[in-house]
């Protein structure tokens, strides 16, 4: 959804990316539950329908992660679905990894000759705090993808993420690119929702970023 947002707030006429660039939307997805190839051959089977072939000086531009950070981390902690903290990051690593590998020879396929990934920012909400999975259960009815724990705590889930994210970036020769909201104080200005970048100012520095890929 993140994607699909920004191709939204992209509305200037004198914004190049605004007549140069798609969108492609995959489903409120989890970076954990690519660990399923099931899940990545769906994700990748509708990348490859949708995408055309022709040979242009294409760049992919990846951006997920932060449902996990907003809604599933604290889930699978507080159900104890994984013993602890670092069991969650190895979930995270391998299947962000499992996607990265999947995804990049269809890419190139289709012409791609350079992939980025935005890293994760944290939501600018207050996030609540269910003791176990009942109570996560009757939130959820009401909303399939809230927000849960605190804010600092994930701060430091979203610091640990990007972390990863950076070093599979460079491990795959993807290009790393900084979303400018974690160094800013005022994130009310910058997600408007709390969720998505609504700060045209910042958009402006992620296609500013993703230009000087093309370079």
């Amino acid at each position: 959804s993140q994607a699909e947002y920004l191709s939204r707030t992209i509305n200037d006429h004198n914004d190049i990316l605004s007549f140069n660039s798609k969108s492609l939307w995959l489903g409120p997805s989890l970076v954990i539950g690519l660990n399923s190839q099931a899940v990545v051959k769906q994700m990748i089977n509708k990348i490859s329908l949708i995408l055309n072939n022709k040979k242009e000086n294409k760049i992919a531009i990846l951006t997920l992660g932060t449902i996990d950070i907003r809604a599933i981390f604290y889930e699978f902690i507080i159900t104890k679905t994984v013993k602890n903290e670092k069991e969650l990051f190895v979930l995270f690593r391998n299947g962000l990894e499992n996607f990265i590998k999947n995804l990049k020879p269809i890419l190139k396929k289709k012409g791609f000759k350079k992939i980025g990934i935005i890293e994760i920012f944290n939501a600018d909400k207050k996030g609540l705090c269910p003791k176990n999975y009942i109570e996560i259960k009757k939130i959820k009815k009401r909303n399939p993808f809230p927000t849960f724990g605190s804010k600092r705590r994930r701060e430091l889930w979203t610091i640990k993420t990007n972390k990863i994210i950076r070093e599979l970036a460079k491990k795959n020769m993807l290009h790393f690119i900084s979303n400018q909201v974690n160094s800013n104080l005022n994130n009310e200005k910058i997600l408007k929702d709390g969720v998505h970048l609504s700060s045209k100012k910042i958009v402006m520095k992620i296609n500013e970023s993703i230009n000087n890929i093309v370079k």
